[in-house]
């Protein structure tokens, strides 16, 4: 159930958030928003399996995000396609929510990891995780 005071309460914290241009509180708003990031995935990749963006009577979930949230569709595809493929990588998706992979690190695991490959890195993500989370994305 949605609830409302959530909405105000998050608004309002990130309406008050005073970053300043320094290093360490750029990192440090950063490590938020990823989170942040992260949860929205797994909630949308929820929303998507149970196709609720059919209720608004979208087409699909990239045309939800474009509809609803205000993304670009190029922007809502690539973010609908990361919650879609995180489904499949639990030990991923996970490691994201908690800070362990960055949001960078995600997106290099899900352009590494084709279609063909999904299964064979499935199967082994749990001991590739916390190595991957070791590597820089540049």
């Amino acid at each position: 159930m949605y609830d409302h005071g959530m909405d105000m309460a998050l608004i309002h914290i990130v309406n008050d958030l005073d970053i300043a241009p320094h290093a360490d509180e750029l990192r440090a708003a950063f490590r938020v928003f990823q989170l942040l990031e992260a949860k929205l995935s797994q909630a949308v990749g929820e929303f998507d399996r149970a196709e609720l963006w059919d209720l608004d009577g979208s087409p699909s979930m990239p045309r939800w995000l474009s509809a609803n949230i205000g993304y670009v569709p190029s922007r809502a595809r690539q973010f609908a396609s990361t919650a879609q493929r995180l489904r499949s990588f639990p030990a991923t998706a996970s490691a994201w929510e908690t800070g362990e992979l960055t949001s960078g690190q995600v997106q290099v695991i899900l352009a590494c990891v084709k279609d063909a490959m999904t299964e064979k890195f499935a199967d082994g993500e749990s001991e590739m995780v916390p190595i991957l989370g070791q590597l820089d994305t540049v």
